[in-house]
């Protein structure tokens, strides 16, 4: 079975796209073109595309977007690994601790980046600085 363990890079984590990779680019779709990513063996599947024009090398690169990026950021962190499943031509499977445990449209408020406090401090004489 065609699978591999998917570092997930921030580029991948903050954007819902990830590379194959020279080693397992035979085994996706040799044209552009569209290609299902299901979440979990039985979880939902989104629709996504195969760009091959976005590598230099021209391997694969499996873009989703904005869904995968929810999946990603849901029930992952930046650095963890997704096992990829490349059996199909079609369907690309993607697993993960808890086979994606939380559904994409539940990332809470704590999961998403903060803005940092403003460090600018007023003056008496109403001019701004930075500590």
């Amino acid at each position: 079975m065609p699978t591999f363990r998917l570092t997930l890079q921030r580029t991948y984590y903050k954007m819902g796209f990830f590379n194959a990779g020279v080693t397992h680019d035979g085994h996706v779709r040799r044209t552009e073109g569209p290609v299902r990513i299901r979440l979990g063996q039985n979880g939902p599947e989104t629709e996504g595309r195969v760009d091959r024009h976005a590598n230099q090398n021209g391997t694969a690169r499996v873009m989703d977007g904005a869904q995968l990026k929810r999946s990603f950021q849901a029930n992952f962190a930046p650095m963890d690994t997704v096992s990829v499943d490349l059996s199909s031509q079609d369907v690309i499977v993607l697993h993960g601790r808890g086979d994606w445990g939380r559904p994409a449209a539940a990332v809470h408020v704590a999961d998403q980046p903060q803005p940092r406090p403003s460090r600018k401090v007023e003056s008496d004489h109403g001019e701004v600085r930075r500590p």
